[in-house]
């Protein structure tokens, strides 16, 4: 048998968009797209990425011999066997997911080693060519743009940065309960994941896989939102929560439905919950969202299921005069109407690291009997988790050594480019991701030294902060525009400047020392020409030690030389404020 032989894929073919095959000839079809002819051989198994309608397969004189493949499939990876006089085969797929298309002869699935050319990293190699299935609403689905889901839905650019396979069930409108708390159904039925009359209900989306070639390896539920949005009646009644309800009216007998039909169908399946990604609305402020996350969270506790609180990580927030949802969310309420795609870049990082970091990196082949009957003790009253997580486990910090300076050429001998004394990484990066001293992780779930107040590097606000000085309770931060005063002031007025400076919400910054500006020094011509900085621009700039009454120090941006004797009254230098961040357990930054 041919093993991991590529057949063809999107670049390969030619499409023709507005049909596709079930039949000897292309029905009309402004949805779907069909390939020219793919040279097969028959009796050969070929694995594939398609969706609905699949391969039309053809013999020798062109004649329509069979279909593998039906309207109701969705897109993923499968096996078929081509009939034994076929030669060629058309395939059929739905216009926005032609890039996804790709056709190898063999069993097995094309290993992915490398994303975008780049080699998948040891640890995350795992999830390469798994699958995961995600249920959910219109959020996930990447609406207003879920025509491209590749491009702007996270699940989608999760799996791409895990190298797996996804499944997106998400729909708009998509709710986990059958009926509102009067018995009344959820606007239209196709929208209830718990409506077995649904096209997509946990029965054929989720249970139905189970034992096939198409069992997820990963089971994502991201519900809430539309739910709440329906009737919040009962998730607002914390004080009535049941965990052994399993009535389809509520939220949380819906969730517990689901999560018992697929823990008795697969004792061993592996699930993660989602919050939504705040606990503040635009049109209803602050903490409208914040019963239903709690409900999540409660709801994981109960299952044992992981759940990412992202409410917690992401940083959007309408609450204290702050509301900085429509920056994320140009509609108000989808990541993806925002063609920056912010928040959704954003989600994704905290997703992929949450799924490397929480969930198991193990195929369990040992049956495991589960008992799936709900604890009717849970206790929602108090989410704050006593465990002590320390259990001698030894906290790494990054915080040994200085960084290495930066110098990227050697001019002299034992020069620091030469010996690049320092930790063992560059001057970009860490030697380990920054952690609290308990060992849990940070915002920052990387090795990068600088992110935003997130965890990113989309460094929306501005705001820089610095990880390389992390201290397990406090961090230090930049601003990365070097020039916010039009021309040079005295010293004063840049302390009084630094010291009155707000930005993303975060006052309290201060004139920074030379100590602090050397640290962020890169040894090079143009010393902060470097991300998140990025200036080459030729600036004097303040730093807080004064010499005497008379006199202070500036420091030229371009190459850091240290001018020593400068007057404090003289208009010399521009401000460049620096502030410390204090970042609590629960990764609460203020």
């Amino acid at each position: 048998m041919i093993t991991n032989n590529f057949i063809a894929d999107d670049n390969s073919v030619i499409w023709m968009d507005g049909a596709y095959i079930n039949s000897a000839t292309p029905t009309p079809n402004n949805f779907y797209s069909v390939s020219d002819p793919i040279t097969v051989e028959p009796n050969q198994e070929y694995t594939l990425k398609i969706g609905a309608f699949g391969l039309a397969w053809y013999d020798q004189a062109g004649t329509f011999i069979s279909m593998s493949g039906s309207p109701s499939d969705s897109l993923t990876i499968r096996t078929v066997v081509s009939p034994a006089n076929a030669v060629s085969c058309v395939a059929s797929i739905s216009i926005g997911k032609k890039e996804e298309f790709v056709m190898y002869a063999g069993g097995d699935f094309y290993l992915k080693t490398q994303i975008d050319g780049v080699d998948i990293i040891e640890d995350d190699k795992y999830w390469a060519n798994k699958k995961i299935a995600w249920y959910g609403t219109s959020i996930p689905n990447g609406f207003p743009n879920q025509t491209n889901q590749k491009e702007f839905a996270y699940p989608n650019l999760v799996a791409k940065e895990l190298g797996c396979d996804i499944q997106n069930y998400c729909i708009s409108s998509g709710k986990i309960r059958l009926n509102d708390t009067q018995g009344s159904p959820v606007t239209t039925t196709g929208q209830s994941f718990t409506n077995l009359s649904a096209l997509d209900n946990y029965q054929t989306r989720m249970l139905n896989l189970i034992g096939t070639d198409l069992e997820p390896d990963l089971f994502v539920f991201d519900y809430g939102v539309n739910d709440y949005s329906t009737d919040p009646t009962d998730i607002d009644n914390v004080s009535g929560y049941d965990f052994t309800s399993e009535d389809l009216n509520t939220f949380l007998g819906s969730y517990n439905v689901v999560l018992k039909e697929l823990f008795n169908s697969k004792p061993t399946a592996r699930a993660i919950l989602l919050t939504h990604y705040s606990d503040d609305d635009h049109a209803n402020g602050k903490g409208y969202w914040k019963k239903l996350n709690d409900l999540i969270i409660a709801i994981g506790n109960h299952w044992g299921v992981p759940v990412l609180d992202l409410r917690k990580l992401t940083g959007v927030r309408n609450a204290n005069g702050v509301n900085n949802i429509p920056d994320y969310c140009p509609d108000f309420l989808h990541p993806a109407s925002d063609p920056e795609k912010k928040l959704i870049n954003v989600i994704t990082r905290l997703l992929k690291q949450f799924i490397l970091d929480e969930v198991a990196h193990h195929d369990i082949t040992e049956e495991v009997v589960v008992d799936t009957t709900p604890d009717d003790t849970t206790d929602t009253t108090d989410n704050t988790d006593t465990t002590d997580n320390t259990g001698g486990v030894p906290v790494v910090r990054s915080t040994a050594m200085y960084m290495k300076s930066g110098q990227q050429q050697s001019f002299v001998s034992g020069d620091a480019g030469d010996a690049q004394h320092g930790r063992d990484n560059d001057f970009l990066t860490l030697d380990s991701p920054p952690v609290h001293d308990d060992g849990t992780g940070t915002i920052n779930t990387t090795t990068n030294r600088f992110t935003d107040e997130l965890g990113g590097q989309d460094y929306v606000t501005g705001i820089v902060i610095d990880w390389s000085s992390w201290n397990g309770s406090q961090v230090a931060g930049w601003q990365n525009n070097v020039s916010l005063t039009s021309s040079y002031v005295a010293f004063d007025v840049a302390k009084q400047f630094c010291d009155s400076f707000t930005l993303g919400g975060y006052s309290g910054w201060h004139l920074p020392s030379f100590t602090e500006l050397i640290n962020i020094c890169a040894v090079k011509y143009h010393c902060l020409n470097y991300a998140p900085f990025n200036s080459t621009a030729i600036n004097f700039l303040w730093a807080s030690n004064t010499l005497s009454d008379t006199k202070g120090i500036r420091i030229r941006q371009d190459t850091f030389e240290i001018h020593s004797t400068v007057s404090l009254t003289a208009n010399s230098a521009k401000p460049f404020p620096c502030r410390y961040f204090s970042l609590s357990l629960s990764n609460q930054l203020t």
